[in-house]
C-alpha cells in the first residue's frame, strides 16, 4: 500500500499495489505486506500448472514477491513491513493493526478499536467478497497460515529454502528468516518405507528415497 504524497490532514489516498518501483519515491509512505514466500510461490505455481518439482530459479526471478522487498530495502521514505501472518493470527492481529495504524497517525479510541477487534471476522469476510468479486479466489478465507506449501514433502522445503538464501541472501536474512524450516529430520537408509516428515535418505538408486 502506497500511500500517495497528495494526502491532506488525515485524508489518506491509498494505493493498492502488487508491484513496486523505485521510481515511486515521491510518495510518502509505504507498507509492504508480505507472507510465506512458500506460499506464494507454490499458489503461482499451481495457477500457472507447474509442478514444483520443474521449477527453475529464472522462473522465480519472475515473481514480483521478492522484487517487492528489494525495491521496499531500498525505500528512502517512511516504510513499514506486516507479516500476512501476524495479521490472521489471534495473538497477534491486535499488535499488527496497531502498528499500522500509528505508522499512518490516525488517532483511535480503545473502545472503538477493540469493537473492530470483536468483529475482525466480518471484516476478513467484506475483504474477501470483494477479492472473490474482482475474479480472485481464495482458499484459506485469512484463516491458515499454511495451505499451498503442504504439497511439498520435506525435502522439496528444504531445497526451497536454500534456493532462496542463495538467490536472495541479504533481502532473505532481513526479512525472511522467520520462513525458514528449522527442524529438518533425516530417515537414514530408508529404503522403500518413507515417513512423512523426514528428508529420506538412501545409498540405494533403486529405491524410493527423497535424496540418493
Amino acid at each position: 500500500i502506497i500511500i500517495d504524497d497528495e494526502t491532506i490532514s488525515k485524508d489518506f489516498i491509498l494505493i493498492k499495489k502488487h508491484t513496486m518501483f523505485e521510481d515511486e519515491q515521491n510518495k510518502l509512505k509505504i507498507i509492504l505486506l508480505i507472507r510465506n514466500y512458500k506460499e506464494v510461490l507454490i499458489r503461482h505455481l499451481n495457477d500457472k500448472k507447474i509442478a514444483f518439482s520443474n521449477i527453475k530459479k529464472e522462473y522465480i526471478n519472475t515473481v514480483d514477491y521478492f522484487k517487492n522487498i528489494e525495491c521496499f530495502d531500498k525505500w528512502e521514505k517512511e516504510k513499514i513491513i506486516i507479516y500476512y501472518e501476524d495479521l490472521i493470527n489471534k495473538k497477534t492481529e491486535k499488535k499488527s493493526i496497531e502498528s499500522i495504524l500509528n505508522f499512518l497517525g490516525i488517532e483511535y479510541n480503545c473502545e472503538c478499536f477493540n469493537l473492530f477487534l470483536e468483529n475482525i471476522e466480518n471484516h476478513k469476510k467484506k475483504a474477501i467478497n470483494i477479492y472473490e468479486d474482482l475474479g480472485e479466489k481464495s482458499f484459506t478465507n485469512g484463516k491458515n497460515e499454511i495451505f499451498h506449501s503442504k504439497k511439498l514433502n520435506e525435502f522439496e522445503k528444504y531445497n526451497f529454502d536454500k534456493s532462496i538464501m542463495e538467490m536472495y541472501p541479504d533481502i532473505f536474512e532481513k526479512y525472511l528468516l522467520r520462513y525458514k524450516e528449522n527442524k529438518i529430520k533425516l530417515h537414514l537408509g530408508c529404503g522403500n518405507k518413507k515417513i512423512d516428515g523426514f528428508i529420506n535418505i538412501d545409498i540405494r538408486e533403486n529405491v524410493n528415497a527423497d535424496l540418493i
